[in-house]
């Protein structure tokens, strides 16, 4: 069946609200979370010091440090902490 007549664009405030709910959620930081962010970066800058600007395992050096992999035994969101 067809619909009767057209389909009602939603309201600004509804999509402002719902856009709110979802993005907001997703961008607070606990002060743990802080914490372990300064570690992260602690740790991934004394990893480029050690090692220098290249890649431990293949030498590269165009390697991209930014997306530079820290283990996680016990996952954050159970309290874990980011070792090397």
């Amino acid at each position: 069946m067809k619909p009767s007549g057209r389909l009602k664009p939603r309201s600004d405030k509804l999509t402002a609200k719902m856009s709110n709910k979802n993005f907001g959620y997703l961008n607070k930081i606990s002060p743990k979370q802080s914490n372990e962010l300064v570690g992260r970066r602690h740790l991934k800058q004394q990893l480029i010091e050690e090692y220098g600007e290249h890649c431990m395992t293949c030498q590269d050096k165009d390697r991209d440090w930014r997306g530079l992999s820290l283990s996680h035994i016990i996952p954050l969101s159970r309290g874990g902490e980011t070792s090397r």
